[in-house]
C-alpha cells in the first residue's frame, strides 16, 4: 500500500506577521485543508525572535518545518559562491546564523539561490561553493538541523543544477547534515524530464517542492502531475509534497484548488 504524503507549502513571512490578517487567514485556510508542513522565507532572522514566531504558529496549529533562505539571499546579496571573497565569507557566517536560528525553532534549512546569485556563473563557482561548505563543516562540525541543498535551474542559480551534481557536492560531508531537495519547476526549466528524474534519482526523501510550469501552485498551470505522482508512488516515496509558487488575486482559492488537484491524483493527506 502506498504511503499517504503530507502536504506542505512555502510562504513569505510578513514583517509584522503577528498583526497581518491576510497571513493569519492563509494559515487558517491551510489548516482547513489539512496541511501539516510549513516553510517560511525570512529576510533576516536577526529581526525575528524564534520564540515569538513559534508561539504565533502554534496558536494557528502549525510549527515551522523549514526555513527558506531565498529572500535573504536576494535582498541582502548573499552568495556562498560569490567571486568576492568578502561576500562569500559573510554568506558563510550568515548561513551559520540561519542554521542556529532554525535549530532554536526545530526547523530544517533550505539552501537554494543562497548557493549563488542569478547570472551566467563561471567555471570557478563550484570551487568557491566547496570552499564555503568546507568552512561550514570546519566551524560547525555537524549541523544541528538538516540542511537541504536545492537543485535549481541555470536561469535562477547557475550552481548545482542537476540531482547528480547536488549529490556530488554534498558527498564529501557525510556527517554534516546535508540532503538534496528537488523542485518540479526547477527540473522542468533545466530541461530534465520531471517524472523520469524523480523515478530514477537514487536518494529521494524528506520533501519535494511542487510547482507548476508557470511557477504557480501545482495544478494551476500546464505541467502534467499525474505521471509525476505516479512515479513517486511506484518508487514508494515516503516524504511530503510542498507547494511553492506565486499566487493569483485569491491565494486561499489557489491553495484549495491546488490541494484538490493533488488529492484527485494521489494519496495525499
Amino acid at each position: 500500500m502506498s504511503p499517504r504524503w503530507p502536504l506542505g507549502i512555502q510562504l513569505a513571512l510578513p514583517d509584522a506577521f503577528e498583526s497581518d490578517r491576510e497571513f493569519a487567514a492563509l494559515l487558517d485556510a491551510l489548516r482547513e485543508e489539512r496541511f501539516s508542513e510549513l516553510e517560511l522565507g525570512v529576510t533576516d532572522v536577526r529581526e525575528v525572535r524564534s520564540s515569538r514566531l513559534e508561539r504565533f504558529l502554534a496558536g494557528r496549529g502549525f510549527s515551522l518545518t523549514r526555513l527558506a533562505t531565498g529572500a535573504a539571499a536576494k535582498r541582502r546579496g548573499l552568495s556562498l559562491s560569490s567571486p568576492d571573497d568578502g561576500t562569500r565569507r559573510k554568506s558563510v557566517e550568515e548561513c551559520i546564523s540561519m542554521i542556529a536560528w532554525a535549530s532554536e525553532i526545530g526547523a530544517e534549512l533550505i539552501v537554494g539561490i543562497l548557493k549563488g546569485v542569478p547570472g551566467p556563473g563561471d567555471a570557478q563557482a563550484g570551487e568557491r561553493l566547496a570552499r564555503s561548505m568546507d568552512e561550514l563543516a570546519r566551524k560547525l562540525g555537524r549541523s544541528p538541523v538538516a540542511v537541504l541543498m536545492e537543485v535549481t535551474h541555470r536561469g535562477e542559480c547557475p550552481v548545482v543544477t542537476t540531482p547528480a551534481e547536488a549529490a556530488e557536492v554534498i558527498a564529501p560531508y557525510p556527517g554534516f547534515g546535508w540532503r538534496v531537495l528537488l523542485d518540479t519547476w526547477h527540473l522542468e526549466r533545466q530541461g530534465l524530464p520531471v517524472a523520469d528524474t524523480l523515478a530514477s534519482v537514487p536518494d529521494l526523501r524528506g520533501s519535494l517542492h511542487c510547482s507548476d510550469d508557470n511557477r504557480r501552485l501545482p495544478g494551476l498551470g500546464g505541467m502534467r502531475f499525474a505521471p509525476i505522482l505516479a512515479a513517486l508512488e511506484r518508487r514508494g516515496y515516503g516524504g511530503s509534497l510542498v507547494m511553492e509558487g506565486t499566487f493569483g488575486p485569491d491565494p486561499r482559492a489557489d491553495i484549495r484548488r491546488s490541494a484538490a488537484a493533488l488529492r484527485r491524483l494521489a494519496p495525499v493527506d
